[in-house]
Parts: C-alpha cells; sequence; structure tokens
C-alpha cells in the first residue's frame, strides 16, 4: 500500500488543490492507497479536509516573523516543534506533496530529515518562501505558471502541471452553450435567483474580503437593482441580511454551482479564483490583495491581457466604483457568456498524482 501525505494549510487556496489531488489518486487506486493530510487547528482545512473525507494531522502554526518582536523571538521554537509534529506523521511515507503556505514550509523540512521524497506544487505566478525551500531540499517543482519558473535556477526544470480544480468544474467547462444555459438556471435557482436577470458572483477567498464586503454593502444602499447577487461575505464577517435580488452566505461549499449561475464575477486574484475562472470561461473583476510578494496581481496578469478580466487596486475597488462601472462589466460579461465556447481543461490533479507517485518508485518505495 501507498502511502501519500499532503501538506497544505491556512486559506482554501493551499487546501482544495490538495483535495483535488487526494480525491484522483484515492479513486486511482483505491485502498492501495493510504492518503493524510497536515494542517494547523486554526485554517479552514479543520472544516474542508474532513469534510472532504480524508484525515487531518494538525501541527503548530509557525509564522515567520516580519520584524522583531516578542513573537519574533519565540518563532524559533515554535518552528521546531512544528516540524517535529510533521516528522511523526511523515515518517514512513512514501512520498509528501506539499502545496504552500506555512504549514509546508515545515513539511518538507521534517520529509528531508526522514528521507521521504518530495513534490512541491506552486499555485502562483511567483513563487512563495515555503515551495522555494522544497526546490532547495531537492524536492520535484510543479507549476501553475510559466512565470514562476523565473523563480531561480532550480526552477527551470518545474514541470508545468497546472492547478488542480474540482472535477465539476472540469465538466462545466467541457459544457455546450446549451448544456451551460441549463445549468445556469439550475443554479441560479439553488441560490434563490430565478435566472432571467445577470447575475453577479462575489468572494472574497475561504476567508472572505473586509474592502470588497463594504464596496458591495455601499453599491446595494445605491446602486441599480436590474442584476441579481450571489454573495460569499466570509465564515468570519457578520452576514448581511438577504433581499429578492441580493443572496448573502458565509461560505460557498459548491463552487461549482457558483461558477454555472453566475455571469460575472468579483474577487480576489488567488491562484486557484484566476485558474478557476478561466476554467469556467467567465468574465471577471479582480481586485488583489496586496499580499506576500505580490503574487496575486501577476496571477491575473494572462486573463487580463486576454481581455477577460480586469483588475482594480483594493483602495479603488468601492461602491462608487461599482456604481460608475458595474453596468457596462455586467453587459459585456452577457455578451460573453453567450459567445464563450466549450473547452477542455488540463487535468492537474491526474498529472501532479502520478508525479507524486512516480518520485516514490524512484526512491524505491
Amino acid at each position: 500500500m501507498k502511502r501519500v501525505v499532503i501538506a497544505g494549510g491556512g486559506t482554501a487556496g493551499h487546501v482544495e488543490p490538495g483535495i483535488a489531488v487526494a480525491r484522483w489518486l484515492s479513486n486511482h487506486f483505491g485502498e492501495s492507497c493510504s492518503i493524510e493530510f497536515i494542517g494547523t487547528s486554526t485554517g479552514v482545512e479543520v472544516d474542508l479536509v474532513p469534510r472532504a473525507g480524508f484525515r487531518l494531522h494538525k501541527i503548530t502554526k509557525a509564522v515567520l516573523p516580519r520584524r522583531l518582536s516578542l513573537q519574533a523571538a519565540a518563532f524559533p521554537v515554535a518552528y521546531l516543534r512544528s516540524i517535529a509534529q510533521a516528522a511523526k506523521v511523515i515518517r514512513g511515507a512514501d512520498v509528501l506533496i506539499g502545496f504552500g503556505g506555512y504549514v509546508s514550509g515545515s513539511a518538507y523540512i521534517a520529509a528531508r530529515l526522514t528521507g521521504v521524497p518530495i513534490v512541491a506544487h506552486e499555485a502562483n505566478a511567483k513563487a512563495g518562501f515555503a515551495n522555494r525551500l522544497a526546490a532547495a531540499l531537492g524536492g520535484t517543482v510543479a507549476i501553475t505558471f510559466e512565470s514562476a519558473r523565473s523563480t531561480s535556477r532550480r526552477w527551470k526544470s518545474a514541470i508545468n502541471t497546472g492547478l488542480p480544480i474540482k472535477h465539476e468544474l472540469v465538466e462545466l467547462a467541457a459544457m455546450s452553450s446549451t448544456e451551460r444555459e441549463v445549468a445556469r438556471t439550475k443554479a441560479a435557482r439553488q441560490f434563490g435567483c430565478d435566472g432571467s436577470r445577470p447575475i453577479l458572483l462575489v468572494f472574497g477567498g475561504s476567508l472572505g474580503a473586509r474592502q470588497i464586503n463594504h464596496a458591495v454593502a455601499e453599491y446595494l444602499q445605491n446602486g441599480e437593482s436590474n442584476i441579481d447577487i450571489i454573495h460569499a461575505v466570509g465564515n468570519r464577517s457578520e452576514l448581511p441580511a438577504s433581499t429578492e435580488h441580493y443572496k448573502p452566505v458565509a461560505y460557498i461549499y459548491e463552487m461549482s454551482s457558483a461558477y454555472a449561475a453566475a455571469d460575472l464575477i468579483i474577487s480576489r486574484s488567488g491562484a486557484v479564483s484566476c485558474v478557476e475562472v478561466a476554467a469556467v470561461n467567465r468574465r471577471a473583476i479582480f481586485v488583489p490583495l496586496a499580499i506576500g510578494n505580490g503574487e496575486q496581481a501577476h496571477n491575473a496578469a494572462e486573463l487580463v491581457d486576454r481581455g477577460v478580466a480586469r483588475i482594480v487596486e483594493n483602495q479603488s475597488f468601492t461602491g462608487q466604483w461599482l456604481m460608475d462601472n458595474l453596468r457596462a462589466e455586467v453587459s459585456a460579461a452577457v455578451a460573453w457568456r453567450d459567445s464563450a465556447a466549450a473547452h477542455s481543461v488540463v487535468d492537474a490533479a491526474r498529472l501532479i498524482g502520478e508525479l507524486a507517485i512516480e518520485r516514490a518508485r524512484n526512491n524505491g518505495r
């Protein structure tokens, strides 16, 4: 039996791709493959991983400090603890697959110390610290965007697998125009819309987005009412009141239904959001969050170049911006929806799963 450990936590962008790969491995190998996750007790993995049917091991969250403080002084102890905890889980595994973030850094070091092969997947156009560490430790690197190769000379040989997305989104991407229209009507009704009006889907990632939420709230007070809005405000935000044409939810677990219903999407430009929007062939307005090394703006660049997305800086995205621009954006999105053709999507979950099994075999496991 093969034993695979998957590391990724914090946000859905680090967790959902791992779940997609886990499902492919489980479907392909059945009971001959044991799959476990490493995360923390504070990230969305606490909910998403067990919901997907996989075991989650929780380790200490050790955040690399950016300035001197009492928390910075405690970091080395916390980091060593998280590595030791990860090593207990990883020891004896056939392969570790990491998807970046705080959890993966500890897991990569633990894998190297215990002799377990490493496969690291970089979702973003600019690589983060954890996956740069994985490459330095001799891990095999998979990427989503070609621009990630510029990270360092070690990344020139990275394998472009794309980003794993849910199988339901792959099926949505391949639908004919007639099938998409049927799916849109059905999905719209699931959210309390009848499908007769253009539908705007708004979400800010698994934790929500304060600036986006505030802008939508301001727009609802003063804007037009010729559209329906499905709005995922985030689990940490207070849920606004629902109206006939405004449908707020804390979190959307079935994103395939939300994408099927939507004509236009407003979201952060995390790698998963960008790849999913591209897969389902919808127009989008991206509001990048200036975090990390600025990867969110880079993630959306290809879609902007194709003319199917627009970037609005976080501080510029307000209710007034929506009142000034949303009508034109919705009209363009409806026209795009009516003309968009079905297309195939790379099965990234399969490619990463096969890569991991190959590394395990090459290591004699």
